[in-house]
């Protein structure tokens, strides 16, 4: 009895260790020793066979999966009421990704969402680790910045309700439709401030089909990343910078964005076997090395803003080759009005 009641306790103890902030280890770890002292001084008091120590790992992944399940399991609220919904009322959900500005276990489930529920703790534990070097993560700064200044232009266009998405973070995307549904919009415009087609992954957490049964008209943009002058904005950045580098890396995958942009690269002069779109950090910086260029420009097109994976996690891959190789790092799109029109522009292609 012992064994099986230890085993239910690890089972519980061990996910909360992993995912819990660090000012929860010394009550977890309380537990632990005593759970262990008890099961030390109570040893004399009961015999361990194989059958009771195969029952005792069967009862304690049960309970991890289902600690790990009750953590990272993100409850639904109701539907709000559709009673208010005016036809002259209109919202503008500015969709982007976002992160934790602190590490919580909650939010971090963005990092990893699509994993094993049981490999969740262990992925949690590691983002952790990563964010204990950092005071605040200011990844929402730039993407709200965007965000206000879309705000003022949208405004002086019409008076529309105007709501902050966050893919990782508070508001999340329920929160603004259902705010925009209970003020009253029956019409919702959602500017996608993404890399990605987003109708898929809003409707794991809001029923648009039930929404626009009720009579609420939801409208997408394509995603900010396939726009034209998203493209152009950063051609013009590159060509304003004051070194014209002999390679180019792309940190991407081969889309029509990235392809486009190494083409325009092509016509301002940048050599074709100089510029390369891969995720491939270690690979493209053999290839440079092999043909002798020094003065590299790392461009991430795959962060909108500059948060723990371009500042802690893909930085250091990249800070491998500083020694040999003269790198000046684009980490994230960064903010600039060409953004916020690139914005208003997909925007009235829906409206």
């Amino acid at each position: 009895m012992h064994i099986l009641l230890f085993s239910i306790l690890l089972g519980i103890l061990t996910p909360l260790i992993l995912v819990a902030p660090p000012s929860y280890y010394p009550l977890l770890f309380t537990f632990l020793t005593i759970s262990l002292l008890i099961i030390i001084f109570s040893r004399k008091y009961f015999t361990i066979n194989y059958k009771i120590l195969l029952l005792g790992l069967l009862n304690f992944i049960v309970f991890y999966a289902l600690c790990s399940f009750i953590i990272f399991n993100q409850n639904k609220t109701d539907y709000p009421n559709f009673g208010n919904v005016q036809e002259t009322k209109k919202a503008v959900i500015f969709y982007s990704e976002g992160e934790m500005e602190k590490y919580s276990p909650f939010f971090a489930d963005y990092f990893f969402k699509d994993k094993n529920i049981l490999l969740k703790p262990l992925y949690c534990y590691k983002i952790k680790k990563e964010y204990s070097v950092f005071e605040v993560n200011e990844k929402n700064k730039e993407l709200t910045k965007i965000a206000q200044e879309l705000k003022k232009a949208l405004l002086n266009y019409m008076p529309y309700y105007y709501y902050i998405a966050f893919e990782g973070y508070i508001p999340n995307i329920r929160d603004s439709i259902f705010s925009a549904v209970k003020d009253g919009c029956k019409e919702i415009y959602i500017i996608n401030y993404t890399s990605k087609e987003i109708e898929l992954k809003i409707n794991k957490y809001v029923d648009l089909n039930f929404l626009r049964d009720k009579g609420i008209n939801i409208k997408i943009t394509k995603p900010i990343y396939e726009s034209d002058l998203f493209i152009n904005y950063f051609v013009n950045k590159i060509n304003n910078l004051p070194v014209r580098y002999q390679g180019i890396l792309i940190y991407d995958n081969e889309t029509k964005t990235s392809s486009r942009l190494k083409e325009r690269l092509v016509k301002y002069g940048y050599k074709e076997s100089g510029i390369i779109i891969s995720k491939d950090i270690k690979g493209s910086f053999d290839y440079f090395k092999s043909q002798n260029f020094k003065d590299i420009l790392f461009l991430n097109l795959t962060q909108s803003s500059s948060g723990i994976e371009a500042e802690k996690i893909i930085n250091n891959e990249v800070s491998k080759y500083t020694q040999d190789f003269r790198v000046h790092g684009i980490k994230s799109w960064g903010f600039d009005i060409e953004l916020v029109k690139a914005c208003i522009k997909e925007f009235k292609e829906i409206e």
